[in-house]
């Protein structure tokens, strides 16, 4: 599993990227995002998800209360189909911080885009 955590001060976020590489990553995905504070439910969607070797999909699931985003991946069959699923995901924690955040400016969008281009990629 590869976890890249970034902090975006700049909105008072912290977002974390989570990457299944294999079935065996199931155990370590429910802890991590119990960590997260992620729904029950929902971590065991994911977590059989990965246990029962699906590939190719991902999840963002925000926590305003506590600002924090996390973004989970499926193994994937390719680097083309993983950069797909990373940039659909990146798309919804920009529109999820933006909403949030009451900004609707593009420019805004494009710099916070930008940004988290360093980290998620």
């Amino acid at each position: 599993m590869i976890t890249t955590k970034i902090n975006l001060e700049i909105y008072d976020f912290k977002i974390e990227v989570i990457e299944a590489e294999s079935r065996e990553d199931a155990p370590a995905m429910r802890k991590a995002l119990k960590r997260l504070m992620v729904s029950n439910d929902l971590i065991e969607e994911i977590a059989q998800a990965i246990a029962d070797g699906d590939i190719n999909g991902g999840w963002t699931m925000c926590n305003y209360g506590i600002k924090r985003i996390a973004v989970v991946l499926l193994p994937m069959d390719s680097e083309t189909k993983r950069r797909s699923v990373l940039m659909h995901e990146k798309r919804h924690v920009e529109d999820d911080i933006m909403s949030h955040c009451n900004i609707d400016d593009a420019e805004a969008a494009g710099y916070l885009a930008g940004y988290l281009s360093k980290f998620i990629y």
